[in-house]
């Protein structure tokens, strides 16, 4: 399986299961929810820019990019 496939697929599963959650929780805990799902979100794309940053800081100063 191709690794763009499975990444997609882990992806899908991911927001199918937040909805899920989301439609089972009490009305009380979905701000809650979704709160802490955008939280999580936002860390995550953090995390990706930084790898890009160092990836790229590394290529311009002529390192190998990890």
């Amino acid at each position: 399986m191709p690794l763009r496939l499975l990444l997609r697929t882990y992806t899908l599963g991911a927001k199918e299961l937040f909805r899920a959650l989301r439609e089972t929780a009490r009305p009380e805990e979905r701000d809650a929810l979704t709160e802490r799902y955008l939280d999580e979100q936002a860390v995550l794309a953090a995390e990706r820019y930084e790898q890009r940053r160092s990836r790229a800081r590394a290529l311009l100063d002529g390192r190998p990019a990890a």
